[in-house]
């Protein structure tokens, strides 16, 4: 029997996942492993971080869990830089004798008296998402095959990660978009702001006035104004001034040269060119 043990930011659907795919390594005693140890490179920092550790019955789970900065003489490291696994054989004597490769659990090592260690770098599209530590009870327990079934479960558990984390990141970016009605509050406060502060300094040049914070933030909004633009165009009577805005956002300028200065043709021409593009019905 194996104990799985996730690690407190460990997530939810990664775990389910990979007790599947592991099940039919890790757990397989004709491959005679005493321990894994799953870990994930931090997308912010270069810091590798434990996800998980598969302990057979009988072995100690006083280890040391803690995240992984990177050290190139550290033997996890090492796999991750060379992006190619590596296989210590003698890892009992290696761990007295050689001061390379580090490993930061000699103590838990010497305690459950592994004798051969490998690592695998976890790759996907050609981008290194975390490593793979195996553990066996035997030396030289690494032949061609068992190398061969360690690099395919490795592939495996990188797609599975890189998908995961290509997914959060969608969320995360969807999450930071605001919703349309989102900005519409956001535009009718600015507009509101606007014409209150309008009304109060309307002995001013024209063009300080579009220089207000509050009618830059509109133009700020980017074409998810444009329709609310419009609308105000087409529902107030006070244009306020928002020809010089759809300008800014468009790049476009419908108004014709005869119809300039005159108000009511100068919003027809905005409200007729939104109704072209789509913008309003």
């Amino acid at each position: 029997m194996y104990k799985v043990k996730y690690s407190n930011h460990s997530q939810e659907p990664l775990n389910n996942i990979c007790i599947q795919v592991i099940d039919s390594f890790v757990k397989n005693q004709n491959n005679a492993f005493k321990a894994g140890v799953l870990r994930m490179k931090d997308d912010d920092s270069d810091t590798l971080k434990t996800e998980a550790t598969f302990l057979e019955d009988g072995v100690s789970s006083k280890r040391n869990n803690s995240h992984r900065e990177r050290n190139d003489e550290e033997f996890l490291w090492m796999a991750y830089n060379q992006k190619e696994y590596l296989i210590v054989p003698d890892l009992q004597e290696s761990i007295q004798t050689q001061d390379r490769p580090i490993f930061r659990n000699k103590d838990w090592i010497k305690h459950n008296g592994f004798k051969s260690t490998g690592c695998f770098p976890l790759v996907a599209k050609g981008r290194i998402v975390g490593t793979f530590s195996l553990y066996t009870g035997a030396e030289y327990l690494f032949f061609p095959e068992m190398i061969e079934q360690g690099k395919k479960v490795a592939d495996i558990l990188a797609s599975i990660i890189l998908n995961i984390k290509l997914e959060n990141q969608r969320r995360k970016l969807q999450a930071s978009i605001p919703t349309q009605s989102q900005i519409e509050v956001k535009f009718k406060k600015l507009a509101e702001q606007w014409k209150h502060w309008k009304s109060k300094v309307w002995f001013l040049p024209f063009t300080q006035k579009l220089t207000h914070p509050a009618y830059q933030q509109i133009i700020a909004l980017g074409h998810d104004a444009i329709p609310l633009l419009l609308k105000e165009l087409a529902q107030n009577d006070e244009p306020d001034h928002w020809f010089y805005a759809l300008i800014a956002i468009t790049g476009e300028n419908p108004i014709a040269e005869e119809q300039r200065g005159r108000i009511i043709e100068m919003k027809e021409a905005w409200i007729k060119w939104g109704k072209t593009k789509g913008y309003i019905n």
